[in-house]
């Protein structure tokens, strides 16, 4: 699941038997790399960023393995597989 209030993003993600879980997406740069999740309770993991208006194409990786939030914007063929979008509308 995936929030949006002006260009705070909060990315929550139910994997209760995840060791590790983290946020990969076009605004992860190069230096930084992947986005590291919390657990927060109850099987969720959390991440929260604020972005700049725009389209975003993103994925999880948990535990080695890529995976796909079907709960968001939309849904778009990557290069590797498909990729969850979220939208963040510009302020104004």
């Amino acid at each position: 699941m995936v929030t949006v209030h002006h260009n705070y993003v909060q990315f929550r993600y139910f994997r209760p038997e995840a060791q590790s879980v983290c946020v990969v997406g076009d605004f992860s740069s190069p230096q930084h790399g992947q986005v590291r999740m919390v657990p927060v309770g109850q099987g969720y993991w959390l991440a929260a960023m604020r972005l700049p208006s725009g389209a975003y194409r993103f994925r999880y990786h948990v535990d080695g393995k890529w995976l796909t939030d079907s709960g968001v914007f939309g849904i778009e063929r990557g290069p590797y597989s498909c990729d969850g979008v979220v939208c963040v509308a510009a302020e104004g």
